[in-house]
């Protein structure tokens, strides 16, 4: 019997079973606890309007729904400082690449 599991095998459990329980994300979830699960199903950079609509989708079918603004979530996000979120930034080409 192995003694532990590795993180791929954690993740690849969340994505094909535990992330598609009516359960998995819930309106009295912390917000950013529900955000990290989102993005940890998807296990790859999750844009703000992706995770706000994956959010409403989620909490719009419950007997008592709950909403946020993407403005709202991104200033949250963009305080997180235990989940360890971050804002990707897509780089700008750079005047000597373009000759």
């Amino acid at each position: 019997m192995r003694a532990s599991i590795t993180f791929e095998e954690h993740r690849e459990r969340i994505v094909e079973c535990c992330s598609l329980r009516d359960d998995y994300i819930m309106p009295n979830m912390p917000l950013l606890e529900a955000v990290f699960r989102i993005i940890l199903a998807k296990n790859e950079p999750v844009g703000l309007q992706e995770v706000h609509r994956s959010l409403m989708e989620r909490w719009a079918s419950r007997d008592l729904p709950r909403s946020v603004s993407e403005e709202t979530l991104h200033r949250i996000l963009r305080r997180d400082a235990f989940y360890g979120i971050q804002e990707i930034v897509p780089e700008r080409p750079s005047l000597a690449a373009n000759g």
